[in-house]
C-alpha cells in the first residue's frame, strides 16, 4: 500500500510541472467530449443533466482556480466516472 502511495505522490508531483498542459487536455476533454455526449444521451431519454454540469463546473473551478493536482486529478476522475456511468445507465 506504501508503494502505491508512493507511485501516486511522485506522478502529482511530474504533474505540476505538466500543469498547463494537463489543463488543457482536461478542459478539451470535459468541455467537448464528456459533457456534450453525456447531455446528447440524456435528454433523448428526457433527462435532467444535472450531475454532469455539476462535475463539468467542479473540473472548471478547479482548473481556472489553480488548485494543486492532488485536487483536480480526483475531480477529473470522478466526472468521467459519473459521465460514464450515466451514459451506460441510459443506453442500456
Amino acid at each position: 500500500m506504501e508503494y502505491i502511495k508512493s507511485q501516486y505522490s511522485r506522478m502529482l508531483n511530474e504533474a505540476e510541472y505538466n500543469r498547463y498542459m494537463l489543463m488543457a487536455a482536461i478542459l478539451l476533454t470535459q468541455g467537448c467530449v464528456l459533457t456534450p455526449l453525456a447531455g446528447l444521451i440524456l435528454e433523448m431519454n428526457s433527462v435532467s443533466m444535472g450531475i454532469s454540469i455539476v462535475f463539468a463546473f467542479a473540473t472548471i473551478v478547479s482548473n481556472i482556480a489553480h488548485m494543486s493536482m492532488k485536487a483536480i486529478l480526483p475531480t477529473f476522475l470522478l466526472s468521467i466516472l459519473a459521465n460514464i456511468l450515466l451514459i451506460l445507465i441510459h443506453l442500456i
